[in-house]
């Protein structure tokens, strides 16, 4: 991603509800795991960890965590927002270079895949599996729906967004076993096939690095459109959201897709 967006991102990461609702949906289902009932958990690694605040959220339940990015920027973030994690750089398309197979015990990939620097999806999750130990958890979340690509993909160099079958396909095809999936953030759809199909193409959206603001829906970006009167109310959205999956399992649609998947 551009650089501006990973400083954008790390000031909104902490507290938006996009990200807080991710970091919660993704905790639900890994206490739903018999095997995460343990107090203290061995190894998790976060692909792709950007300014930190994911990693942040999940590594009091590990003995060793570490997050990895591209990103000289999303790192120097990471690091400065919490100097008591580890942070790495490497590329994901050479996770062989980068780790011992076997090694983790959870693996994050959130919104990832999609980016445009990404060779293959499929060998990024094969190399997945061979880093996951036995029993490994692999949590993914991708956008979907090429229909809702707007300025904030382009924003975020995303190269495309997916079908959900494609992304179950892949990971059941390297041999992990799908424990659970859903669809979430259904509330926004509407706001983002307007912002891809009408608002944005009257707007002449400049998307150069230099005049992009991602919390500024005239310059690009979504983060801040409707101010803190649209967060509390998406708050609460998630909130009945977050319950429905809970209750019963999964949500039928939404604009991003999570994945829990583990080896065996």
């Amino acid at each position: 991603m551009y650089d501006e967006v990973y400083v954008q991102i790390g000031q909104q990461q902490k507290n938006h509800w996009w990200f807080v609702y991710r970091r919660r949906l993704a905790a639900l289902y890994l206490s739903q795991l018999p095997m995460f009932e343990a107090t203290k958990l061995s190894r998790y690694l976060d692909l792709g960890c950007g300014p930190g605040e994911n990693l942040a959220f999940f590594a009091p339940r590990f003995d060793y965590a570490v997050g990895l990015d591209l990103s000289d920027v999303a790192l120097s973030l990471a690091q400065k927002a919490h100097p008591h994690l580890q942070f790495v750089q490497g590329n994901v398309n050479h996770l062989e270079r980068l780790f011992v197979p076997n090694s983790f015990k959870l693996i994050t990939v959130f919104n990832v895949l999609h980016h445009q620097w990404i060779d293959s999806e499929s060998d990024v999750l094969t190399a997945i599996y061979h880093l996951l130990e036995e029993g490994g958890v692999l949590i993914l979340t991708e956008p979907v729906f090429d229909r809702l690509h707007r300025a904030t993909d382009d924003l975020c160099m995303t190269k495309r967004r997916y079908q959900p079958d494609e992304l179950r396909q892949w990971i059941e095809g390297v041999g992990l076993q799908i424990q659970a999936k859903t669809f979430f953030n259904a509330a926004p759809i509407p706001m983002a096939y307007f912002m891809a199909h009408f608002y944005q193409r009257k707007q002449s959206v400049d998307l150069s690095s230099e005049n992009f603001v991602i919390s500024d829906p005239s310059k690009g970006g979504e983060l801040g459109f409707g101010g803190r009167s649209a967060q509390m109310v998406m708050e609460r959205v998630c909130a009945l959201e977050y319950q429905w999956i809970k209750m019963l399992g999964s949500f039928p649609f939404g604009m991003t897709y999570m994945i829990v998947a583990q080896k065996k």
